[in-house]
């Protein structure tokens, strides 16, 4: 969906990229519905939503990327919480949009 939208938008120089959260993040929500488990380790909201500020300060040629959290993390040196997580698999992504580097179109 995210490489579909991001072909559509391109025509209007809008990006669209997809943040895969997968790390634990102490979210408000996650607090709430999971009061008994220990949330220590969690990285902080304000973690995950450095990696999406990260992700919307990139040039629009910067779109249909599908960005995993710790992957993010490791390779940018940001969100240290991710960073110090291992890496988790991709395999998911492989083959999404290896075809096409970038969504825009010349001309």
């Amino acid at each position: 969906m995210t490489v579909d939208l991001a072909r559509q938008l391109a025509v209007d120089n809008i990006a669209a990229n997809c943040f895969r959260i997968d790390s634990p993040v102490a979210s408000e929500g996650t607090l709430a519905n999971l009061p008994d488990v220990d949330h220590s380790d969690f990285a902080p909201s304000s973690e995950a939503a450095e990696g999406i500020l990260w992700m919307l300060d990139q040039p629009t040629d910067y779109s249909g990327q599908l960005e995993s959290m710790t992957h993010l993390a490791h390779r940018e040196g940001i969100m240290p919480t991710a960073a110090s997580r291992p890496l988790t698999p991709i395999e998911m992504f492989t083959g999404v949009h290896d075809d096409q580097p970038n969504v825009f179109v010349d001309g």
